[in-house]
């Protein structure tokens, strides 16, 4: 998803010759624009440069505003305002260093043209001086914080740090908030990286101040939803590490942060795992009463959940020892997506813990059917046929047969189990909106090496395949094992199944 959204704001040009005091107003922001003669002037050219398409015409138009004004001592507020809006339509430009450093005569003035001038800061400070003139000018000034160059510099930052290049990220960050610092992009990219480097001191502070400077404003929620929630796996983390005392405090601060991302984004994208990863805090603490909370909803209007949500909501009922909820959750999950690999596995273990052995049997039917060349779902029908068998305990031919069949069944699948030839496993299946992702390993149990093609089917809710894809393994050494992926540009996939591999 894309995190920045560009404002769009015009550059209004102040040309009119406004009556009216210097003094500031508590109720207006008003430039005195008609003296000295020099501020007309460069009102002007001002102008003319921002209307201009030629980037060589425009840019000659702004610098000579700063050569206009750069000595001039009276009527500061309308001096710095027409420099400010010249240098950052300027900086907006095609050819400006991405620095936005330039040697002082390239900007327009004459005294030191050789010196290095940091056009951000330039900017920042003639802000900076106009606001503390006249808070009500703030309306007018933040406007010209948000122009191009600040918007390049935070969409660099979000790009470094989907890249991985933290310096880079840091770098670009930190730039952006030379000139606005009321925006929560540049603190919530700093937190990231902290994230990605353990700072969880220095995360938890940058985050949360990119929460509260997104605050409730619409075109920051994700960035607001994203810090939360960054909040809350710092500290998760923090108290992973902590013992004693110090973890019951910092337990106690994690389960807080994940609920309060939660109360905001209860159905966001992100809250299933921010529900389990708040299961587990309280598993750990023991607070029974508090974890079946935490899926209360879940279990009470299933529907507005999803199959991971109601397999996670299962798998922790499970450790709580609630094995009907468990069971209730791992049913609807297959009952939504029937092709679950992971809700499928734990009903059939479910079933099996009940005693449900009867009820195994058609659940490890349709596991091996979607996941043929895992040995571990072949148990199932081994356990399934066992556990009936056992129920035969009679002397009666009839009991004998009934216990025989079932014995013979039990050996048919564990032969099936021990003399696989190739074992299948997965690590990731990621549902994107646009593409899917199937990572996992191919195992070669045989006796010599070999090469697979496995056909994989990437299914819709409905069991519909919705496309398909080759996963080409070489060359795999005997008792060896290697890796694959695949990943499919497409949207609507909920599950998958591959051909058996012989």
């Amino acid at each position: 998803m894309n995190l920045i959204r560009w404002h769009a704001v015009a550059a209004a040009m102040l040309l009119g010759a406004t009556a009216g005091a210097q003094q500031p107003s508590d109720k207006k922001c008003e430039f005195e624009e008609s003296r000295p003669r020099q501020i007309p002037i460069a009102g002007l050219s001002l102008s003319r440069a921002s209307m201009s398409r030629d980037p060589a015409e425009r840019a000659k138009g702004f610098k000579e505003v700063v050569r206009l004004l750069s000595d001039l001592k009276e009527n500061p507020e309308a001096r710095g305002w027409y420099m400010a809006q010249a240098i950052a339509s300027w900086m907006g430009d095609p050819g400006m260093p991405p620095t936005f450093v330039v040697t002082r005569g390239a900007a327009g003035f004459a005294d030191d043209p050789a010196k290095p001038l940091d056009l951000l800061v330039l900017v920042d400070s003639l802000l900076t001086s106009i606001e503390t003139w006249n808070p009500a000018c703030t309306s007018q000034t933040s406007p010209w914080r948000a122009q191009r160059p600040w918007f390049n510099l935070v969409q660099k930052a979000f790009t470094k740090l989907g890249n991985n290049d933290l310096d880079s990220a840091t770098f670009y960050a930190q730039r952006s908030r030379v000139i606005n610092r009321t925006s929560a992009y540049g603190p919530y990219v700093l937190g990231q990286v902290a994230m990605s480097r353990k700072d969880l001191a220095g995360a938890r502070s940058l985050l949360t101040e990119a929460a509260r400077l997104a605050g409730t404003d619409t075109v920051y929620v994700e960035i607001r939803r994203q810090a939360l929630l960054g909040i809350a796996r710092v500290s998760a983390e923090d108290a992973e590490r902590a013992t004693g005392d110090e973890k019951v405090a910092k337990t106690k601060l994690a389960v807080a942060d994940l609920r309060t991302f939660l109360g905001e984004a209860p159905y966001d994208r992100d809250a299933a795992p921010a529900r389990a990863m708040l299961a587990e805090l309280l598993v750990a603490a023991k607070d029974t009463a508090a974890v079946i909370g935490v899926y209360a909803d879940v279990l009470g209007n299933p529907a507005k959940y999803g199959d991971y949500e109601k397999v996670q909501a299962g798998v922790t009922f499970t450790r709580i020892n609630r094995s009907a909820e468990a069971t209730r959750m791992f049913e609807l999950a297959v009952e939504q997506n029937p092709n679950q690999r992971d809700a499928l596995n734990n009903l059939a273990a479910t079933y099996y813990g009940l005693n449900k052995f009867d009820k195994v049997l058609p659940v490890a039917d349709r596991l091996t059917r979607i996941d043929p060349n895992n040995p571990d779902n072949w148990l199932w029908f081994v356990y399934g046929y066992q556990g009936i068998a056992k129920g035969f305990t009679g002397k009666d031919a009839a009991s004998v047969k009934q216990r025989k069949a079932y014995t013979d069944s039990v050996l048919k699948y564990n032969d099936l189990y021990t003399k696989m030839p190739v074992k299948v496993t997965f690590t990731n299946f990621n549902r994107g909106a646009n593409e899917a992702l199937l990572v996992g390993q191919l195992e070669n149990l045989g006796a010599a090496e070999r090469s697979y093609v496995m056909t994989i089917e990437f299914l819709d809710k409905d069991g519909n395949v919705v496309t398909t894809a080759d996963a080409k393994v070489d060359a795999v050494k005997a008792k060896g094992s290697k890796d694959f992926r695949v990943s499919v540009p497409k949207g609507g996939i909920v599950a998958f199944r591959y051909k058996p591999i012989s």
